[in-house]
């Protein structure tokens, strides 16, 4: 998907979803209550929470479900808990609800300061240093430009409960008439395509959005293509030869 949400934000939205004491918190303090259940977010996700607007995170909690088994877990204040009924394993010792650390175990030997089973250090979101960002698909592009022209963040359309083929622009993404005319030209100028006014109109859901920009850049690569190739060919054929000069002749035979 898209941007994904990390896990302390998921723990958040599905407590709020069953909380309603915890959800008229999270609405008002975002992510300050996130300390208060022993779960503290990163500068990076306390700045995305902070980043939506209310209606918005409101419309994001009550399309978040919970499976019946795992509410009572939502319900209480363990951080550990929540943690583990979304299959994930807490690496923080002393948090809410988590066992104490054990006995210390002695680091392996280094050699040339660099311990054998250190893993190499990672960037932000993934990315080894000097490694090239996996470059986003289509799909990905389409819902960037979406959320950047409508206004709305990205989780709106990325953790939405309904499909992308059945998420309105504007019934649930709010998109006014002047919006959706610079989405149309947000996506022209990404995908170097056009986009006539009236498919643009029929175009009404995200799905239906993601797979006309989809068609119009394959359609704009296989024009491309043969101009490409004729100037790869052209560019191969060799030079013709030069012109090679008669030899002098002397009484009507060559000297050789």
């Amino acid at each position: 998907m898209g941007r994904q949400i990390s896990q302390r934000i998921e723990v958040l939205l599905k407590k709020a979803s069953v909380d309603p004491v915890f959800r008229t918190a999270f609405l008002e303090r975002r992510g300050e209550v996130a300390e208060e259940i022993g779960l503290p977010l990163e500068p990076a996700e306390a700045a995305m929470l902070r980043a939506v607007r209310r209606e918005q995170l409101e419309a994001i909690i009550a399309r978040t479900s919970v499976p019946e088994e795992h509410r009572r877990a939502f319900l209480g204040q363990a951080a550990a808990a929540m943690l583990a009924a979304l299959g994930i394993v807490s690496g923080r010792p002393g948090a809410a609800g988590e066992p104490e650390p054990g006995p210390a175990v002695p680091a392996p030997p280094m050699f040339g300061g660099v311990r054998p089973d250190a893993p190499v250090p990672m960037a932000p979101g993934g990315i080894r240093p000097g490694m090239p960002d996996k470059p986003k698909t289509v799909e990905q592009r389409v819902i960037s430009v979406t959320a950047k022209q409508l206004k709305v963040n990205e989780l709106l359309i990325t953790t939405n409960k309904k499909s992308l083929a059945e998420l309105s622009l504007v019934d649930d993404l709010g998109a006014t008439r002047s919006g959706l005319v610079q989405l149309r030209k947000g996506l022209e100028k990404e995908f170097s395509v056009k986009i006539p006014g009236d498919k643009f109109k029929k175009l009404d859901t995200m799905g239906k959005t993601i797979d006309y920009v989809k068609k119009a850049v394959q359609k704009q690569k296989s024009v491309d293509q043969p101009k490409q190739d004729s100037s790869a060919n052209a560019a191969d054929q060799p030079p013709p030869p030069a012109p090679v000069a008669p030899y002098p002749m002397a009484g009507g035979v060559r000297p050789n």
